[in-house]
């Protein structure tokens, strides 16, 4: 690929970034239109200034597919915001300075008139790549699956403190899957972390890497690395508020190639973000809500801990439909999975908290506000000592 042809790359990716963080910012500070008062234009500009590049169904890493010229002729079609707009808007909507230099970032490099040079590093070669990736798959599944909270907190401290340094140092060109997989460790650490800003970034810049032809790398490895990023986007923009998006992303993955095999894991985690997307976002019929649980369950092979994390999913959109017929399904499954003593034991302090977070909202919906405090307790006992970071900022007691 020819350096315009990844600067057009780039710049389609930083520029959905920008649209997308702004659009998720834009759930605490307002509309569109008050923004657009905020800083003295009309909201038809406004709107402009947030057109993102879209490709098929509405799926931006679709642009990427079609030609260099065209997807550079779309790009000068667009308007984006100057630097000192954009700094304006960053004020106006992050109290966080990180996230809004990351906002930022993103901004300027959607305007780059050229593809940004990077400073030299070190870089990895395949072995030390490999030993590296090795040595955070061990972490990571102590991160990702251990049932201790200081235990969990320790270990996706060592997953970011690693992956981050190991990061600038794989070349994504020549070794493209330890790219991807090594960015894929970042997004679950910067998700655990709070950081969905960064989270995002990594699951994008990870499908990036790997989309055919950028470079030619399709093995069964690459495979499901394409299906993990397409998931991990899902995870951050559910997680960022962005509902629809994360509708359109997932509906994308479930057409990609690779996209059947081990539905275990991959359909049945897609079809587990859908519902998260469900309770929160466009609220279809319940009963499509029940098939698309019934169809995650298929795939559970019978994990107690999985059931559980699907059904929890299932009766957060069972309370959040609040009507009498809901508010006892939802009773019915938090007692169900209460029941269940050998999957308590194996959960996740993620899962767990999760699940406590459904229960206390349930409690408080049919009016049992001092058992619910009593859960709330144990639940801020198990973030705390977990460090779950976006847990903690999100809940709603």
């Amino acid at each position: 690929m020819s350096d315009t042809s990844r600067h057009a790359v780039s710049r389609t990716f930083h520029r959905q970034m920008y649209v997308d963080l702004i659009q998720a910012y834009l759930r605490d500070y307002g509309t569109r239109s008050g923004l657009a008062r905020a800083l003295g234009l009309t909201e038809a500009y406004v709107s402009y200034l947030l057109a993102p590049v879209r490709g098929r169904d509405g799926y931006w890493a679709e642009a990427l597919l079609v030609t260099p010229p065209v997807l550079a002729e779309e790009l000068a079609m667009l308007k984006t915001p100057s630097r000192q707009r954009a700094e304006q808007m960053a004020r106006h909507l992050c109290d966080d300075r990180a996230r809004r230099e990351v906002l930022l970032e993103h901004v300027h490099l959607a305007r780059a008139r050229h593809h940004p040079a990077t400073a030299p590093s070190a870089q990895l070669d395949r072995d030390a790549t490999d030993q590296v990736l090795s040595r955070l798959g061990h972490v990571h599944e102590v991160a990702l699956n251990g049932t201790d909270p200081a235990a969990t907190r320790d270990a996706y401290h060592q997953v970011h403190e690693t992956a981050s340094q190991a990061a600038p140092r794989i070349d994504p060109h020549r070794y493209p899957a330890g790219h991807a997989q090594i960015l894929m460790y970042l997004h679950d650490a910067a998700s655990v972390l709070d950081r969905n800003d960064l989270a995002l970034g990594y699951a994008r810049a990870a499908t990036l890497a790997l989309v055919p032809g950028y470079p030619r790398h399709a093995d069964e490895t690459t495979q499901r690395l394409r299906i993990n990023a397409r998931l991990a986007e899902a995870v951050s923009l559910n997680n960022l508020g962005l509902w629809q998006q994360a509708l359109i992303a997932i509906g994308h993955s479930e057409t990609m190639a690779g996209s059947t095999a081990e539905p275990q894991l991959w359909r049945r985690s897609l079809l587990e973000q859908r519902l998260t997307a469900m309770a929160h976002g466009h609220r279809p019929p319940i009963y499509h809500a029940e098939h698309v649980a019934d169809a995650a369950l298929e795939l559970a092979a019978d994990d107690p801990t999985l059931s559980a994390a699907i059904t929890r999913r299932l009766a957060d959109i069972y309370l959040a439909r609040g009507t009498p017929r809901s508010l006892r399904k939802a009773g019915r499954i938090i007692e169900s999975i209460n029941q269940m003593p050998a999957a308590a034991h194996q959960l996740t302090p993620l899962r767990k908290v999760q699940l406590l977070r459904t229960t206390v909202a349930y409690l408080r919906a049919v009016g049992q506000p001092a058992q619910a405090d009593a859960i709330r307790a144990e639940a801020t006992q198990i973030m705390n000592a977990a460090n779950l970071a976006h847990q903690q900022r999100t809940a709603t007691w």
